[in-house]
């Protein structure tokens, strides 16, 4: 793990949630290994890590003040992005961006065809200018800051909201300078058209959804 939460830490933080859990796992088809992977938590009894997670110090935004500011009317439509994670040896690199933008392209098609309105996430700082950068409309929570959070020193309470995506993510890309939009132009292809990301073959009896 980047910020060494080990599998008890894991196991204490998200155990509550893994009946809600679903996860979107990329393979590498030559090495037949998987090489990310992200957990999406679904509304449930237990409630949504994020929403339990930002009542508590230092950000001690309530449920009521969250869903008023961003307008949802119901948790039943809204994801909490509860972890992604890309291999070691992935990682930092130009695969690692890959890796991720193909998880979160996945994230977004299986999100619209779910009909799930409402994103929402505790992020690394790394992680949230990362996708500020690739034009994902991800915005902090009820204009929260950074604060720490399991062992990342600044991680960011975040918000999206899913059908203006597209919308925002086409101005994003058009209000690029020609130089940058080459540069970044492959991973907003994955994002926006899902380029070279494959269809995603669910297996049901084990909670997952494998590219």
């Amino acid at each position: 793990s980047t910020f060494g939460n080990d599998a008890a830490t894991m196991q204490e933080e998200y155990g509550i949630y893994e009946h809600a859990s679903s996860f979107f796992l990329i393979v590498d088809k030559e090495s037949r290994s998987p090489v990310g992977v992200l957990r999406v938590i679904a509304n449930s009894p237990a409630g949504l890590k994020t929403i339990v997670d930002i009542e508590k110090s230092p950000l001690g935004i309530s449920l009521q003040e969250m869903t008023l500011f961003h307008g949802i009317d119901t948790l039943d439509n809204c994801w909490d992005i509860g972890t992604l994670a890309v291999v070691g040896k992935e990682r930092g690199s130009a695969s690692d961006f890959m890796v991720s933008t193909a998880l979160y392209r996945t994230l977004y098609v299986e999100a619209v065809k779910g009909d799930v309105e409402h994103l929402i996430s505790i992020i690394d700082q790394r992680a949230y200018e990362s996708l500020q950068f690739l034009g994902v409309p991800f915005v902090p929570m009820v204009h929260s800051d950074y604060f720490s959070y399991l062992d990342s020193p600044k991680s960011m309470a975040v918000y999206g909201h899913v059908t203006d995506f597209l919308d925002a993510h086409k101005s994003y890309e058009a209000s690029l300078t020609p130089r940058v939009r080459e540069m970044i132009g492959p991973y907003l292809s994955r994002l926006m058209s899902g380029t070279d990301v494959p269809e995603p073959v669910t297996i049901r009896n084990a909670g997952l959804t494998v590219s």
